[in-house]
C-alpha cells in the first residue's frame, strides 16, 4: 500500500463540494423557516413561546431570565 503524502487528501476536494452543498441546503432551509416563523408579530410571538422563550404572558421564559 502507498503512503498518501502529508497534506494531501484524495478525497478533499471532492468532500469540498459535499459540504458545499450541504452548506447551501442549510442556508436555503434556514432562510425559509425565518421567514415562515417572522411572517407577523403574532406568529413570531406564538414561536417564542412554543420554544419556551416566552411565557403566555410576553414575559420571558425562566430560563431566558
Amino acid at each position: 500500500m502507498g503512503k498518501i503524502p502529508s497534506g494531501k487528501n484524495p478525497a478533499s476536494s471532492s468532500g469540498k463540494i459535499s459540504r458545499e452543498a450541504a452548506t447551501g441546503k442549510f442556508v436555503e432551509r434556514a432562510n425559509s423557516w425565518v421567514s415562515a416563523n417572522t411572517a407577523t408579530p403574532d406568529v413570531a410571538r406564538a414561536k417564542l413561546r412554543e420554544l419556551g422563550i416566552h411565557d403566555n404572558r410576553g414575559k420571558l421564559g425562566k430560563d431566558y431570565k
